[in-house]
């Protein structure tokens, strides 16, 4: 016997998260007896999810890094598969991670649960051929950039262009001012935001590379302010031993230090689109184990890595990958971004645009996955009722 009024929500890290969390107060206002359970993380417990699973063991990427935690995830997705057969949930909500969430949706077929899948794998990136799964598992696409919309109606999926939520939620709550003082910070001096990554595997190849560029960085601008951006799971005294004073930490209140910051050194990933919708100039890193770079030169066809450059379609915020992660052309890069102000207001101007392309006019991206979601909810409660 399913229960129609239970949605399983699941969301694989920081990102998936928060998109996770604003959706569940959506769907939550739309009809308040609905019961959420699912895999995320603080802010979707915090939003009203009963969260069964947490998200974080599954924080790994890369080829060896993977086959490290295989034990820990499949034991996992055995408990899932579990969980979903006991409780059978009216619907099943897969936010981005596509990695676990292809498991989950072929687990949901052979369940008769239908599948909303919220945040499109980069398919047009690389692996191609998953399409074929989702056209087999997915009953409905949500899609958060406009070109993969076209993708999917040729295909024939189920398919609806939301915009992506950060064209709404990346603005500052505090005023300038109020921001200097909440982070301790002086207006005189320029400041530095660093984002190591959200996942213990980016934890671990970037942050000691981030420290050699914040050194370098001292050595040429010495009144440069640093504030390093930390996931909510990591443990914060292990990560502040590891840091020189000159590095403050925060966990929250990301655009209000933002919206102080004059430049940015991010891990690839969502985050470098929330820096740019700030009009932040930034510099991106990534790094990973030979093997799995190898692997992804030989998969990924994509001319950029970082999401706000693939948004703007150029290469707007400059990228050091692999081998080019290196401390000294890092800081090299934010030398000049704090100290050129034609380069710095060039690239501020670049972001400018960016907001148009990830919106949907006068329309909230939350509240339109929630209908899509309360749709398959009541279609899916017709078909059982018959």
């Amino acid at each position: 016997m399913q229960n129609i009024n239970n949605i399983y929500m699941s969301a694989g890290e920081s990102s998936g998260d928060l998109l996770g969390a604003n959706l569940a107060r959506a769907l939550l206002q739309k009809n308040p007896n609905l019961t959420l359970t699912g895999m995320g993380g603080s802010r979707m417990q915090e939003a009203g999810v009963s969260i069964q699973f947490n998200a974080d063991k599954f924080a790994v990427i890369g080829v060896f890094e993977v086959i490290k935690h295989l034990p820990l995830i499949l034991s996992t997705l055995c408990a899932i598969k579990r969980y979903l057969s006991k409780t059978k949930p009216g619907l099943i909500i897969l936010i981005d991670f596509p990695d676990t969430h292809f498991r989950i949706m072929k687990m949901a077929k052979k369940l008769n649960i239908p599948v909303l899948y919220y945040v499109s794998p980069q398919i047009w990136a690389w692996r191609s051929s998953r399409i074929t799964q989702i056209q087999h598992y997915v009953n409905h696409m949500a899609v958060l950039f406009a070109f993969e919309e076209k993708i999917y109606q040729t295909a024939k999926v189920p398919v609806t262009f939301v915009g992506h939520p950060l064209a709404e939620l990346a603005k500052p709550t505090l005023s300038k001012t109020e921001a200097y003082d909440f982070f301790h910070l002086k207006p005189e001096r320029p400041i530095v935001a660093l984002f190591p990554g959200s996942r213990h595997s980016e934890m671990e190849k970037h942050l000691s590379i981030i420290i050699e560029s914040v050194k370098k960085i001292i050595a040429t601008q010495p009144g440069t302010q640093f504030v390093l951006v930390l996931a909510k799971h990591f443990d914060e005294n292990y990560i502040r031993a590891q840091l020189p004073s000159e590095i403050n930490i925060i966990r929250d209140h990301l655009y209000d230090l933002l919206q102080i910051t004059q430049a940015a050194i991010a891990v690839s990933g969502t985050v470098t689109l929330e820096i740019a919708l700030m009009q932040v100039p930034l510099c991106i890193i990534y790094k990973m184990s030979a093997v799995s770079f190898w692997l992804a030169k030989q998969l990924i066809h994509v001319k950029h890595i970082g999401l706000c450059n693939i948004v703007a379609e150029k290469s707007v915020a400059k990228e050091f990958i692999q081998d080019d992660v290196q401390p000294l052309m890092i800081a090299n890069e934010i030398i000049q971004l704090l100290s050129d102000k034609q380069y710095h207001d060039q690239i501020k101007m670049e972001f400018e645009t960016l907001k148009a392309k990830i919106s949907v006019p006068n329309q909230n991206s939350s509240e339109i996955v929630a209908t899509i979601a309360m749709g398959l909810l009541a279609n899916h409660a017709r078909s059982v009722a018959r």
